[in-house]
């Protein structure tokens, strides 16, 4: 198997992470794995809030369309992330988390 190489090593801006993330689910709509993406909030009009803590606290480290596509199958499975994401650097106020939460498990 071969291994594929980034350019500049393992590090990717933000617009290199969107090109990777469409064509993976670009893949996966082609191969029949996973028909059609969960739209993301902003995609229905409802998740304003939800895309501006996202963009504002995820998209530094990973593409907001992540985080945006992600789906909890409850508030403990949210909060979960959202901890290990907090172990990892982010930030998010009290409100911004239950945004989030609200967001996830939706």
């Amino acid at each position: 198997m071969a291994v594929l190489l980034w350019p500049n090593a393992l590090r990717l801006n933000s617009a290199e992470k969107q090109t990777l993330v469409r064509g993976f689910q670009a893949s996966l709509a082609d191969n029949g794995g996973g028909g059609t993406p969960t739209p993301s909030p902003s995609a229905t009009g409802s998740g304003s809030d939800a895309d501006a803590v996202i963009g504002a606290r995820c998209g530094s480290c990973h593409s907001p369309e992540a985080a945006l596509q992600f789906h909890a199958s409850s508030a403990e499975q949210a909060e979960t992330l959202i901890d290990q994401m907090v172990q990892q650097g982010a930030t998010v106020s009290t409100a911004e988390e239950q945004t989030l939460i609200d967001c996830f498990t939706r």
